[in-house]
């Protein structure tokens, strides 16, 4: 289409994609040098092709979350299919060819939580994945729609209900105890200590109960003995929320005299203990305590405690 302004291969023509669908070639020059034309999909060419912007736009279209990850020059991650917390499906995007193909060792390695994920192609040709991936035609997951767009295909929304599926009804790691939704956040969860050993967590109306050992937080070097994770959580809900290291402190002096007192790294290396096994239980990557001012925490999530008979006295750290 040539250029009125006989700006020729330089033209500064931009193809703008309106939200309506109208494909328009406006004039780049300031001031415009000649009137904006009205295209159709067919009208465009692609000169070059822009392979961040095609993930990014893959990852919009299957609802991905963000995800990233160690792998090789010859994948792109497109996102994680998962949805639930603490649970990963992986999307990659390959281009293989004859002459350089798609092997196993371009994957990432598995982690605690990462189920096998989807890679996706141009054609399944050359292409060698490990045990239990999905390896797709990107024809059979997009097409492009009727104002020349990409857009999801049925096929490809069943290709990723039944990864997601699967995900669901696999083992779930070791200490996960609830399967959260991808969306979930600290501030929905609230902790509702009702005794020493009895916790009753809600989160969106339901409600489930856990004590010591079905919260697997039981010190190893005893069968009953509560872990210092647990005892650390019921001092924050004790304290509405708050660990503090001076609170600790009083607690410490009112309740343990003549014993060593406790150090504040080793206040801090509890809270951290805390928060970590918080978040392998419920699958949360972000942290569940905000710091509130010098050695003190505040949590993320709702806590009430009714304990009736509240103990005078829980076993120092």
């Amino acid at each position: 289409m040539p250029c009125p302004a006989e700006s020729h291969d330089g033209c500064p023509r931009r193809v703008i994609h309106h939200a309506s669908g109208r494909i328009v070639a406006a004039c780049g020059n300031h001031p415009a040098l000649c009137e904006s034309v009205d295209l159709h999909a067919c009208d465009i060419e692609i000169l070059q092709f822009d392979a961040s912007r095609f993930t990014r736009l893959l990852a919009e279209l299957l609802d991905l979350q963000p995800w990233h990850s160690l792998v090789s020059s010859r994948l792109s991650p497109v996102g994680d299919a998962s949805p639930y917390a603490g649970s990963r499906i992986p999307v990659l995007l390959g281009f293989p060819t004859s002459g350089d193909p798609i092997g196993i060792s371009d994957f990432p390695n598995p982690v605690p939580g990462e189920r096998p994920g989807l890679l996706l192609v141009p054609r399944i040709i050359e292409t060698v994945a490990p045990e239990s991936w999905l390896v797709a035609p990107l024809e059979q997951v997009v097409g492009v729609g009727d104002d020349g767009k990409l857009t999801l295909l049925a096929a490809g929304q069943g290709l990723l209900d039944g990864l997601r599926s699967r995900a669901g009804g696999t083992e779930k790691t070791s200490c996960l105890l609830w399967q959260l939704p991808r969306d979930a956040k600290w501030e929905e969860l609230r902790f509702e200590l009702t005794s020493e050993d009895r916790l009753l967590i809600n989160f969106r109306k339901t409600t489930k109960a856990f004590d010591p050992h079905t919260f697997r937080m039981i010190d190893g070097r005893g069968a009953n003995q509560r872990s210092r994770s647990w005892i650390a959580l019921g001092w924050c809900i004790e304290g509405g929320g708050r660990l503090a290291f001076a609170d600790l402190l009083a607690r410490f002096h009112s309740r343990n005299r003549g014993k060593e007192r406790p150090s504040l790294s080793a206040f801090r290396k509890t809270k951290e203990t805390l928060a970590r096994d918080l978040q392998v239980r419920f699958g949360l990557d972000d942290d569940p305590f905000r710091t509130a001012g010098p050695q003190i925490y505040e949590a993320r999530f709702k806590v009430c405690d009714t304990d009736p008979e509240r103990a005078p006295a829980r076993r120092s750290l």
